[in-house]
């Protein structure tokens, strides 16, 4: 399947999209693109192929997905494979899965009704949770090297269909909500600290400290 035709596809299921740069994750739009909810235009389309654009899909509420991105070039799989240690399995769980240009993977949840989530960007060294406000780069789309997106299904229909996804794991839910409340108290505290001791967390440091708070959120969940 080639981006144009995927892009139609979605299209033709009302999925809320937006064009990206060509072998980029950037809107071509710039910010104007936030508050978007309607699916390309049949012009839109036609630039995908002229100008070798990339596609991205809007994440959260306006389109019911929700996305765990794995950036294994940042710690992602290890910190992935801590997360399921500590709250059970999540790729299993997964029907969507895309391996991105960079070998990570986009795991493709649907959210469930009455759950309101904003995106949580580095909730882990390497993780990204993807939702309100956020999008993610669409399958079928290039990066920089000309690694293509590609989803892992079994099958050769490689449509998205929103309804067919497994819904967010309730044991995710938990964390990210109880991620965020530490997340909250943490900055807050850590702010104060900061202004009295003039102290910042070095940069080779940040990835050790973030684990560091994900021990403590062990501890959360598991009282």
């Amino acid at each position: 399947m080639y981006l144009k035709d995927y892009a139609k596809d979605l299209q033709s299921k009302s999925l809320a999209t937006i064009l990206l740069r060509s072998k980029e994750k950037i809107p071509i739009a710039g910010s104007s693109w936030k508050g978007r909810s309607a699916p390309l235009t049949n012009e839109e389309i036609s630039l995908i192929e002229s100008q070798k654009l990339n596609v991205g899909i809007l994440t959260g509420e306006v389109n019911n997905i929700v996305v765990v991105d794995i950036d294994p070039r940042n710690g992602g799989s290890k910190s992935f494979e801590e997360l399921e240690k500590l709250i059970g399995p999540i790729r299993e769980k997964c029907k969507y899965i895309v391996k991105t240009g960079g070998n990570g993977f986009h795991l493709l949840f649907k959210l469930p009704d009455g759950i309101n989530l904003n995106s949580q960007k580095g909730f882990l060294p390497g993780l990204d949770f993807l939702s309100n406000g956020s999008y993610f780069v669409a399958p079928f789309s290039t990066n920089k090297d000309g690694n293509q997106y590609f989803p892992l299904l079994s099958h050769n229909d490689k449509s998205l269909y929103v309804d067919d996804l497994s819904k967010l794991p309730s044991e995710l839910i938990r964390y990210l909500e109880a991620k965020k409340k530490s997340s909250h108290r943490t900055n807050s505290t850590n702010s104060q600290c900061a202004l009295k001791n003039n102290h910042i967390i070095p940069e080779g440091q940040r990835n050790e400290q973030m684990f560091k708070k994900a021990s403590a959120l062990r501890r959360v969940l598991s009282s």
